[in-house]
Formats: C-alpha cells, structure tokens, sequence
C-alpha cells in the first residue's frame, strides 16, 4: 500500500506506465503460500494494495482525510482489511 501511496503523493504525477510497471511487481512478487511465515500477499491482493495506496493518497490530496498519523492510519487499515477479506 505504502508503494501506491509514494508513487500518487510523492511522485505528484504518475504516468499509466508508471502505474502499469508497479502493478505488475506487485504481482510478480506475491505468492500462494499461506501458510509460509513469510507470505506476504497473493498476487491479486498485493496489485490490490498498490492501487489502494493510490486511493489512500488521492483522498488525501482531496482533504478527506485529516492530516494525522491516527487518520491515516485508520485509513490505511480499513481499506487493508478489504483485501485481506478476499
């Protein structure tokens, strides 16, 4: 999540291959081992956080979260629980 958030708040601009490039190590770099103490993400789930990063950070550009860390935060954990439910 914390690689879609850079790439929207910090980069400022991002381009839809930028986008594309992050998407796909996102999902070239998840894995199906759930039981593995390692495992970090699916594939799908950790595409799924990069864009959700990118939400994170346009709703705060936008205003729509306050600028806390305990907002953000809380931000970041809801939309965390949406792909962890998959």
């Amino acid at each position: 999540m914390f690689s879609g958030f850079y790439l929207i708040y910090a980069k400022a601009f991002v381009s839809p291959a930028e986008m594309q490039t992050s998407l796909q190590q996102a999902f070239s770099i998840g894995d199906y081992a759930y039981n593995n103490q390692n495992h970090h993400g699916t594939p799908l789930q950790r595409m799924a956080a990069v864009v959700a990063g990118g939400k994170v950070a346009n709703e705060y550009f936008a205003g729509a979260i306050p600028q806390t860390v305990d907002a953000m935060r809380q931000r970041f954990y809801q939309e965390l629980r949406q792909i962890i439910s998959w």
